[in-house]
């Protein structure tokens, strides 16, 4: 027997590649896409790194010949951790300060496996952290919310933010444009 929901999920989501492709072969220049890597471990505490005194997941922009899987467990190594269990958990668009254009932003959790964790080469720290000590020292309000929807459940989560930074203020302002929704 058909499965209907899963028919119409398939068609929904052929539809919008479709069109992100149209869309994508007429604009100019392209949008950027960052990878955010939510390494958690057994007991869900997630794995920080510091960089530029500031405590995040690990994260890298994609422009790489990889596959998506395989560039989510190099962006894991550059901490020497070797994971498992790869799954897309957020798809959001992010503008920063007045971009016309959004970057696309795809956040995963994986599971850590083994490998002594070190600081990535480009970063100063690295650390187990839970959420409680997440909420005191992850310095981006939009990555901590999406670790908490992470934790909430299963599900794919969607939505679009602005972000606005004035550098001599030495400030950073999170903006939901589009409040965070379940995309399954």
């Amino acid at each position: 027997m058909i499965d209907f929901m899963k028919m119409n999920r398939l068609i929904v989501l052929s539809l919008l590649l479709f069109s992100c492709e149209i869309y994508a072969q007429n604009t100019k220049t392209s949008n950027r896409i960052y990878f955010k890597v939510y390494i958690l471990n057994e007991n869900n505490d997630l794995l920080l790194v510091e960089y530029n005194n500031i405590w995040e997941p690990i994260g890298g922009g994609y422009n790489s010949t990889l596959n998506m899987e395989d560039y989510v467990k190099k962006l894991a190594l550059t901490s020497n951790a070797t994971v498992n269990d790869i799954r897309l958990r957020g798809l959001f668009s992010a503008y920063f300060n007045q971009m016309k254009k959004p970057m696309a932003y795809h956040y995963y959790t994986v599971r850590y496996v083994s490998g002594e964790i070190k600081p990535p080469d480009d970063c100063t720290g690295v650390k187990w952290v839970n959420l409680d000590e997440a909420r005191k020292i992850m310095a981006y309000e939009e990555m901590l919310e999406i670790y908490e929807k992470i934790l909430e459940n299963n599900n794919l989560w969607g939505g679009t933010y602005r972000i606005t930074k004035d550098n001599e203020k030495g400030t950073r302002k999170f903006e939901k444009l589009v409040e965070f929704f379940k995309l399954n």
